[in-house]
């Protein structure tokens, strides 16, 4: 139930949150939603449905059943927005030679890619 745990973490995070509150829209424990995320723990059958149902996916890709199936749209935005900001934050704790060694990484996989 790794998988589970990394997207149940995931579509929680893209709506910014915490495992308070979606403990609380769910009636379970924080402590339960924490175990969920780091796959200790499964849920029943009612619980995943009810979070299937908050974040509008289907079930078999929460269990990781189907790979190709995907949050909705706008979810996947958000995670892609959430994911700029967080490299955001990071960037701006680098210094001017790492700055300049990411750029080259970066310039590497663009070019690479024929973009």
């Amino acid at each position: 139930m790794a998988l589970f745990g990394d997207r149940l973490k995931v579509l929680r995070k893209s709506r910014k949150l915490s495992l308070d509150d979606f403990a609380e829209i769910l009636g379970l424990s924080k402590s339960s939603v924490h175990k969920y995320e780091r796959g200790e723990r499964e849920p029943s059958l009612e619980t995943m449905e009810a979070i299937a149902d908050y974040f509008n996916v289907d079930m078999d890709y929460l269990y990781g059943r189907d790979a190709q199936k995907k949050p909705a749209a706008d979810e996947s935005d958000e995670l892609l927005q959430l994911r700029i900001d967080a490299l955001m934050r990071d960037l701006a704790l680098l210094d001017e030679n790492d700055l300049a060694a990411i750029e080259q990484i970066a310039r590497s996989i663009l070019e690479r890619r024929g973009k």
